[in-house]
């Protein structure tokens, strides 16, 4: 179940970069969101989505040293 949650989250961060890369760079939102806000949120979502990504591979590796010290 782990493996699963650790997939989800894998997803998660493809979709916010993803997403955010197609706002900055395409012009595929423009019936839904105005030029003028496009590349901010782009700027902003693809940012979270590094954020998330920075979180998901330090959590990994602080949990690989754990394990590491504890053997």
């Amino acid at each position: 179940m782990k493996r699963f949650w650790q997939g989800v989250s894998l997803l998660a961060i493809l979709f916010y970069l993803g997403v955010g890369c197609t706002l900055i760079f395409s012009s595929f939102f423009a019936r839904f969101i105005p030029e003028a806000y496009r590349k901010p949120l782009g700027i902003v979502i693809s940012l979270y989505g590094f954020y998330r990504a920075a979180r998901y591979f330090s959590n990994r590796k602080n949990k690989a040293d754990e394990e590491e010290s504890n053997n």
